[in-house]
């Protein structure tokens, strides 16, 4: 189980881990996405190397995109998601690979 805390400036941060920590977001019913954007956090400490995942069952994990791109958090960078065929899930979430700083994590996420 990844542990997360909620910064003092709303984001979203790991507690004390730079590899392998994720966010999760269940949405209540499946939901097809095609768009990622996300925002690092505002202290510079950002996942490094990651991917977009999904899920049906919260078990079984699905690769969406890889992303050797920091997420900064200076801007909102978006990100194509190409699924073939389109497929709806209920589960997804950002797996970090790397990240830097201390407590690295985001400020924004959204899916289209």
């Amino acid at each position: 189980m990844q542990q997360w805390r909620f910064g003092p400036i709303n984001e979203w941060a790991a507690a004390n881990v730079l590899s392998n920590f994720w966010i999760k977001i269940q949405s209540p019913f499946p939901i097809f996405i095609s768009k990622l954007q996300v925002r690092g956090r505002t202290n510079g400490h950002n996942p490094t190397l990651w991917r977009l995942e999904d899920s049906n069952n919260d078990s079984v994990w699905n690769v969406l995109l890889n992303s050797n791109q920091e997420i900064v958090g200076i801007a909102i960078s978006e990100y194509g998601v190409i699924q073939k065929p389109p497929v709806s899930y209920k589960f997804y979430r950002i797996f970090c690979i790397k990240g830097n700083g201390t407590n690295p994590g985001l400020s924004y996420i959204q899916f289209f």
